[in-house]
């Protein structure tokens, strides 16, 4: 869920930039954000059932850091967190939210691949 939803977040944000405009692709990134989103929410929840609270309390805390920033850029970005017709909803307010939570999706996902590798090296290491 998360692949797919960072990948339709990923096209809509290149839609909002293109000449498809901000029609398709601001709508197209929230979805894909949303799935993200929930895709990440089961996947703590998933790591907290089966034990693993390592990769549960990493996701809570990224969670929370998009939300301090989030709460940070809606002091400074005027129509920060508005949606699609709402009043004070802004076009370059959008890219920008789009743009942090990309770069905040990928971050974890780097995160994630430098612990798997650094377990297969400690897995190698007691198999020697």
């Amino acid at each position: 869920m998360q692949d797919a939803g960072d990948g339709a977040a990923l096209v809509g944000y290149g839609l909002t930039l293109t000449g498809a405009g901000a029609e398709v692709g601001v709508p197209m990134s929230v979805v894909g954000n949303a799935v993200s989103s929930f895709g990440s929410g089961m996947e703590m929840v998933l790591d907290f059932a089966n034990g693993d609270y390592g990769n549960s309390i990493k996701g809570f805390i990224y969670k929370g850091g998009e939300k301090l920033v989030g709460i940070g850029l809606n002091k400074v970005l005027p129509g920060y967190g508005k949606k699609i017709g709402e009043e004070g909803f802004d076009l370059g307010t959008e890219v920008i939210r789009q743009g942090v939570n990309l770069k905040l999706s990928g971050a974890e996902r780097l995160t994630d691949k430098l612990i798997e590798e650094r377990e297969n090296i400690i897995s190698n290491q007691n198999k020697d």
